[in-house]
């Protein structure tokens, strides 16, 4: 397009958004359907964000039509919105959620033929929710996992990557409240709920201080020496406790995400008070930060750091984050078997912890103190 049409196409969009902005279009939508140019995304990247805005009135028209609707005229702004998508900038955001919300609406209101369409559009929606509020940690240094000595375990030691869950494998049914919330009959909250089990998974941390910035109750107490975390989580002490390193360079690495990826890293934080909240649905109105990092105090003890990750690609499984060169210690639990110690060994022999000057890997065997009935110790192997 050239630069007097792309102008002129600036123009006639503004006009589209003064006139529709106010007015309850939902009566005119035909005539205001019909006013919406596709010739105005010749005027990308330039006028992106306006192009947007049109899209937000143009989709949620289209929804409006109800028994009207026709597939073709939701898939002709499909395409439109994914010539946005393909532009790699997070400002405009929060219009691209909007838009990929109606279009979802816009696929489910045609009917039962149309719900994988209508979840594509719910998870690229949630995605460009996500990036709008991206929020990072300062770097929490030493972070501790508690594991099972399972296959998926050893396997991502073998592959050097930090393993994340979907929230549907955790022990506590209200985790990420906002699928708890969404359970439901209306079938848009049903399609977003599924979205967020399909592509949502996280990896948690136990940490020395908290979101509270609190130090433990026994004064200089590691999250190793957590006796609760090693019954709950490390298969009654069958299990190991991984030490990572999550210094400046390597949380860079993890939150270094693509087109279709939002990670994010943050302290959980713990509320029985916020919780209660959101009873009597309230669900459509959770904050972010509360719909993935809150849970109840009774979970204090863990001091959590969690690590969530969004892939639009996902499909409810176990996924990971390749993370070479960050696990510093391993701690052996009183009952890991010596088949399993001698695994992890050989696995990690060849691993060093590239922020520690590339000092190996150190093994420590947890054990009784004799000294302080109740307590744990860790001893070098």
């Amino acid at each position: 397009m050239e630069h007097k049409e792309t102008e002129q196409a600036a123009e006639e969009m503004k006009a589209y958004i003064d006139k529709h902005k106010d007015n309850h279009i939902e009566y005119h939508a035909p005539n205001a359907i019909r006013e919406f140019k596709e010739e105005w995304k010749e005027a990308l990247p330039k006028y992106e964000e306006l192009f947007c805005e049109c899209l937000v009135y143009h989709t949620h028209l289209l929804y409006s039509m109800h028994d009207e609707l026709q597939d073709k005229e939701v898939k002709k702004v499909a395409s439109l919105a994914d010539v946005c998508k393909s532009i790699r900038e997070t400002s405009n955001s929060g219009n691209k959620h909007r838009i990929y919300h109606n279009i979802g609406l816009c696929w489910q209101t045609l009917g039962v033929k149309y719900m994988d369409e209508a979840l594509e559009a719910f998870k690229t929606s949630i995605y460009f929710l996500l990036i709008g509020e991206r929020q990072t940690i300062n770097p929490p240094g030493d972070v501790y996992k508690f594991t099972k000595c399972s296959i998926h375990s050893l396997r991502a030691l073998i592959n050097r990557e930090i393993p994340l869950s979907p929230p549907q494998s955790f022990n506590d049914p209200f985790d990420c409240p906002i699928c708890e919330l969404l359970n439901h009959d209306e079938k848009p909250a049903l399609l977003i709920r599924q979205a967020y089990l399909d592509c949502l998974t996280v990896a948690c941390f136990s940490c020395q201080v908290g979101e509270t910035g609190e130090a433990n109750e026994i004064k200089n107490e590691e999250p190793y020496l957590n006796d609760l975390m090693w019954a709950h989580y490390a298969d009654s002490h069958k299990g190991i406790c991984i030490k990572y390193d999550l210094s400046f360079e390597n949380i860079m690495k993890i939150l270094k995400d693509n087109n279709e990826q939002y990670t994010s890293l943050k302290y959980v934080k713990y509320s029985d008070k916020a919780l209660e909240e959101y009873s009597a649905g309230k669900g459509d109105s959770i904050p972010l930060f509360d719909s993935f990092f809150l849970k109840g105090k009774s979970w204090e003890y863990e001091k959590e750091l969690r690590l969530i990750r969004y892939d639009q690609n996902g499909q409810g499984k176990h996924a990971s984050i390749p993370l070479d060169g960050c696990i510093k210690a391993v701690y052996f639990g009183l009952k890991c078997t010596e088949e399993d110690k001698k695994i992890i060994k050989k696995i990690l022999t060849d691993q060093c912890c590239v922020s520690e000057g590339g000092k190996r890997t150190i093994f420590y065997q947890m054990e009784k103190d004799p000294n302080h009935f109740g307590r744990l110790r860790a001893k070098i192997e």
